[in-house]
């Protein structure tokens, strides 16, 4: 916790450490402690952690690894099904058998390794978060039918429902790649981006009042201490629908002008999705108690900025470029803060700067949904190749050097 932390510490003890050091040596104490022969929960926490650790540095693979050992003792110990000695021990083994399938969906992902955490029917959802957090060890456990109506409202049950739809998405996209013909052709595969959309849309409208994405719910979470979970749900379903639709871009800008088309309207969708998640983020920033700086956020603002570079490309419209050139500058701003703490925005940077390079050298093609495009969705802590490179050969990658760029060349 220490080595995550460190970097956001006001405390004179690391004024003299760079934010990127200062957790570097509780990282390393924390590895060489770490006692996989011990199958526990307090282990299974640890390789979490150390997991996100990994994960912020850039390193992948470490990240994979330690994902795997957590998984692995999970399904091992039943966590999330074996006998409690109160209410507290149960939820917890309920939320961190949950953390891991939801870490296993991304990680898995990013690394193009099938998922290891299987999810079971038997495995309860978990509580509303105010009602957890007022869980003391002397707390007697209610029946399933006493929690049962809080769970809705809990920010990670909302989260685990749209995981769920990632992971269709993920799927999805994989097969697009591996099919033959044109991945967005309607005739195939309209039905499962309409089955998609509406699994999203249902969600979003299936929300409580008080869940929903509003100035207000968004000030009352910040209030309240959950407001960067609160805004964390809402992200994950913006950016999960820019990803759904992301496709359909490079179809949109061949397909002719006029009355709008199916995939014209798709690929609408998708910009819709990238405005309301820079939106958010930028809303998010503004608000107590709501400031997000975890390092997901960085991927989803790169992959929703490509979207608004794709607007400043092809579109016809002064007032949607105008729009997309200040979300990319606020974007570029938020990027920076997050470079900041985190080594591995190095690598979000790099992606983007690679991005850049593939539509100046042939902008018919640098939307196109294929291996390459799914690496660069999906590959959070992987380096991007530079996409005439990996086209040509399937291998090498670009060196973390200095960036060098701003939004203002793609406004030129």
């Amino acid at each position: 916790m220490i080595a995550l932390s460190a970097r956001f510490s006001t405390s004179i003890a690391f004024k003299d450490h760079c934010y990127w050091d200062r957790g570097s040596e509780f990282a390393k104490e924390s590895a060489r402690l770490l006692d996989i022969k011990d199958v526990s929960l307090c282990t299974i926490q640890a390789c979490i952690l150390l997991g996100t650790v990994s994960r912020s540095e850039g390193d992948a693979a470490a990240e994979s690894v330690y994902y795997s050992i957590a998984s692995r003792m999970a399904n091992l110990l039943d966590l999330a099904s074996i006998p409690a000695s109160n209410a507290v021990e149960r939820e917890i083994n309920v939320r961190v058998w949950w953390t891991i399938w939801k870490l296993d969906t991304w990680s898995s992902a990013g690394v193009g390794l099938p998922r290891q955490m299987i999810e079971k029917n038997e495995i309860p959802l978990p509580i509303e978060e105010g009602q957890f957090l007022g869980l003391r060890l002397d707390s007697t456990q209610q029946s399933e039918a006493g929690v049962s109506l809080t769970r809705n409202l809990s920010l990670f049950t909302q989260m685990i429902i749209l995981n769920r739809i990632l992971i269709e998405i993920n799927d999805f996209h994989k097969f697009l790649i591996s099919a033959p013909g044109t991945p967005t052709n309607l005739d195939q595969h309209e039905q499962t981006i309409l089955h998609l959309s509406h699994k999203l849309e249902t969600w979003h409208s299936s929300l409580p009042p008080q869940m929903r994405n509003t100035p207000e719910n968004l000030h009352l979470y910040g209030r309240q201490g959950l407001g960067r979970v609160f805004v964390a749900v809402h992200l994950g379903y913006f950016h999960f629908g820019q990803l759904l639709f992301y496709q359909y871009l490079h179809e949109y800008q061949h397909s002719a002008s006029g009355e709008e088309t199916p995939i014209q309207k798709y690929a609408n969708k998708c910009k819709s999705y990238s405005s309301a998640l820079c939106d958010l983020v930028d809303e998010a920033h503004q608000t107590p108690g709501c400031k997000i700086l975890y390092t997901m956020v960085g991927h989803n603002l790169v992959v929703a900025s490509t979207i608004q570079i794709h607007t400043l490309l092809f579109s016809g419209s002064e007032a949607e470029i105008k729009d997309a050139r200040r979300r990319l500058e606020k974007n570029f701003e938020l990027l920076l803060q997050l470079r900041n703490f985190w080594p591995v925005l190095e690598i979000s940077f790099e992606a983007f700067r690679t991005f850049r390079e593939a539509c100046r050298r042939n902008m018919d093609t640098a939307f196109k949904m294929d291996a390459w495009m799914l690496r660069f969705l999906y590959g959070f802590a992987n380096k991007v190749e530079d996409k005439q490179v990996y086209e040509m050969a399937a291998g090498g990658t670009w060196p973390v050097e200095n960036i060098g760029f701003s939004p203002s060349e793609w406004m030129d």
